[in-house]
């Protein structure tokens, strides 16, 4: 008889099938891979996506189910126990962020792990785990760590539970809040690595980060599983007239979602690195920005700003805010270099890989490049700060030939360090070699 195919769970609170930002990037890209046969892949979401949202999964090919707070067990005794907790989190939530001081004036609080979990979720993960028998489940952060609780010993000791960290929150939370910004999530290394001692395996999504984890849990095997940027097999520059022709401008492009961590790279690109570059350049040069953040960025020239520095309408009429787009290859089609003028952050920079896929030259900050590939710099100018991106935009201005030789590269090299067979060959030999022999760290007695 044939093998029955390996089933894969995720579990998650993110709608990543709206590839809205990096993180929604990177779990598409691991569910569209893992969901190919020999495997069978199934996601729990927990969330009520609206018509949008659920057109835009179907119509990527995500196989969810749902699970949010209007929707109560049918049992009354349950349901009244439903209604109890969930008022009860509710108005603990809100009592513990009214009593939290902000580090800005304005803009979103910062919570904990336990306010991220939602007791009736637990029966209803039990559930979906008894009807689809999972061999693996991927659970999306740290924050889906208490859905554990819903298993049973004997699911305990044979499905593999792996936890996706894409960050090491602490410490990007520390950044966060070093710069004056909230982060979504106030937690220390002793939190962290508590809630990371749940789990069989741990996915660094870069390799530096992976040795941080097997210092702080060397109890729990950490491996590397980065990034892959999806390839169809469409040469990266058919639609990049720098590539065929003489340059006659020069397309700076920048993306990002609306966080404040790339609200404080964008802007301080726009106030210390971008005047510098019209000054010797012009109009030659021209200054592209998609995503969220141009909600921000308008409101900015709308308005103006009432900081030391505003972002107002003077500054910014030199850019081009393309908003949101549709697909991805849009607003790479439109640009010749890529910059990421990122200070703080941690994980893996999807923008950076994406940029190589689409065959652009990238100028990046060192903490832009953290988790990169050292063969990366032959398509990269990196430098030490956001200021110096000027000047090595203002190098590349003219030089063509400089241009078109690192795009080529970027190309060549997306194709390699960003396939899915170099990204995720560790996380399959580990589902692989752990079906043969189980750990042992959970057991049915246990």
């Amino acid at each position: 008889m044939p093998e029955s195919p390996h089933r894969i769970l995720f579990a998650t609170d993110v709608p990543f099938w709206r590839m809205s930002d990096g993180a929604h990037q990177r779990i598409a890209s691991l569910y569209r891979y893992l969901a190919r046969e020999p495997h069978v892949a199934k996601v729990f979401f927990l969330g009520s996506p609206d018509a949008d949202s659920a057109r835009l999964a179907e119509a990527s090919g995500v196989d969810y189910q749902a699970f949010s707070s209007d929707q109560p067990p049918e049992k009354l005794a349950s349901r009244i126990q439903w209604y109890a907790d969930a008022t009860w989190n509710q108005a603990r939530q809100w009592l513990t962020a009214k009593s939290r001081p902000l580090p800005i004036d304005e803009g979103p609080r910062s919570l904990e792990l336990a306010d991220f979990r939602w007791p009736w979720a637990i029966q209803r993960f039990r559930e979906m785990v008894d009807q689809f028998q999972p061999d693996t489940i991927i659970f999306e952060y740290i924050k889906m760590g208490y859905l554990l609780e819903a298993l049973t010993p004997e699911q305990r000791s044979r499905i593999h539970c792996v936890v996706d960290t894409h960050d090491i929150l602490h410490r990007r939370a520390e950044q966060f809040f070093a710069n004056g910004f909230p982060h979504w999530l106030m937690i220390d290394r002793d939190q962290e690595a508590e809630a990371l001692r749940q789990f069989d395996l741990i996915m660094a999504i870069q390799e530096q980060e992976a040795r941080t984890f097997r210092e702080m849990v060397p109890e729990v095997e950490t491996i590397t599983v980065g990034h892959a940027v999806d390839w169809d097999g469409t040469p990266p520059t058919a639609k990049n007239p720098v590539g065929k022709t003489p340059l006659d401008q020069l397309r700076v492009g920048y993306i990002g979602s609306k966080n404040f961590s790339n609200w404080s790279a964008i802007r301080t690109f726009l106030q210390s690195a971008w005047p510098n570059v019209r000054r010797k350049n012009g109009d030659f040069c021209q200054l592209r920005v998609a995503g969220g953040i141009c909600e921000w960025l308008e409101g900015q020239r709308e308005a103006g700003s009432e900081e030391p520095q505003p972002l107002g309408p003077s500054l910014l009429q030199s850019v081009q805010l393309l908003g949101k787009v549709g697909a991805i290859r849009d607003f790479y089609d439109q640009i010749d270099v890529l910059i990421n003028p990122v200070e703080f952050g941690t994980g893996l920079k999807i923008k950076n890989a994406e940029a190589l896929r689409f065959g652009k030259l990238l100028i990046t900050t060192t903490q832009g490049f953290d988790g990169m590939p050292e063969t990366a710099r032959l398509a990269c100018r990196v430098v030490q700060s956001v200021e110096e991106m000027g000047e090595a935009i203002n190098s590349l201005a003219r030089d063509a030939g400089s241009i078109r030789s690192m795009q080529s590269l970027a190309g060549k090299l997306a194709q390699t360090e960003f396939s899915p067979e170099v990204a995720y060959s560790g996380l399959l030999e580990w589902i692989d070699r752990s079906n043969r022999n189980r750990p042992a760290r959970f057991t049915a007695e246990q």
